[in-house]
């Protein structure tokens, strides 16, 4: 699922830095990561402003946005989240 993310990034021409988390030895769960996402889950893509979005879907929607991989139409917006 990554590399969805890491895909459309390099369609779109932006420039990432990816932290890997290893979520077998607990980092997910500490204090500076579940202030990026209280669940503990991975993927979170902080932003620029610090705020931070969870989930693969989520973060997909966000960066898709106003681009050609995401439509206007409800019907075919509804299609690429499924």
């Amino acid at each position: 699922m990554l590399g969805r993310i890491r895909q459309l990034c390099a369609h779109l021409g932006l420039e990432y830095q990816t932290e890997w988390v290893s979520i077998f030895e607990g980092e997910s769960h500490t204090d500076d990561f579940r202030k990026m996402n209280p669940a503990g889950a991975v993927p979170v893509l902080e932003l620029d402003d610090g705020r931070s979005l969870a989930e693969f879907n989520a973060i997909l929607l966000y960066l898709g946005e106003g681009t050609e991989y995401l439509p206007n139409d409800a019907y075919q917006r509804a299609k690429v989240c499924q």
